[in-house]
């Protein structure tokens, strides 16, 4: 079996590289593509933990970009993940995201759906090689109690995608890598 577009917890994933690799294994995945959101931090221990296990893991990307006023999702793969035009595009591209996750956090409190978002803020920057993205920013309004978390999932329903915040990025520095 190859599923060719997964996610570590170096982005939107819930499983690390490792645990990723395993449950995969385990389910009879023999070649796997780590496809993370604008960062490349999760495909040297999904490889190193791969070897164990007989599976080929193919070293990829998913980029988000904007074509035509619509967000994108590109999937990359067998990239030189060091070519230096595409380490500078990945770091810009996660900085974007955390100045995105902010300004999204602040339109929902505008909203009246205040979302603690200062510790993954403060993760993504201390370990600049993750990519924070839309399900970290939900996951952060998990902590709250249960009737508050249906108020907050009817009144998100109610307004849309007004909290929404788009990204615009090129995507020719993973052509060139």
């Amino acid at each position: 079996m190859v599923d060719l577009h997964l996610h570590t917890t170096a982005s939107d994933g819930r499983l690390t590289p490792t645990e990723l690799v395993r449950r995969a294994a385990a389910r009879g995945v023999r070649i796997l593509a780590v496809t993370d959101h604008d960062t490349t931090d999760g495909i040297e221990e999904a490889t190193t933990e791969a070897v164990r296990h007989g599976v080929v893991v193919i070293p990829g990307i998913e980029v988000t970009s904007v074509e035509g006023g619509r967000d994108v999702h590109m999937l990359g793969y067998f990239f030189d993940a060091r070519n230096e035009r595409l380490v500078r595009f990945l770091t810009g591209q996660r900085a974007t995201r955390i100045t995105r996750i902010a300004e999204m956090a602040k339109r929902l409190e505008q909203l009246g759906l205040p979302v603690d978002v200062q510790p993954i803020l403060d993760d993504a920057r201390t370990h600049h090689m993750r990519s924070v993205g839309r399900p970290a920013l939900a996951r952060c309004g998990l902590h709250i109690d249960l009737m508050a978390e249906k108020h907050t999932r009817r009144r998100a329903q109610r307004t849309g995608q007004r909290a929404y915040q788009s990204t615009d990025r090129l995507t020719e520095p993973l052509h060139q890598a």
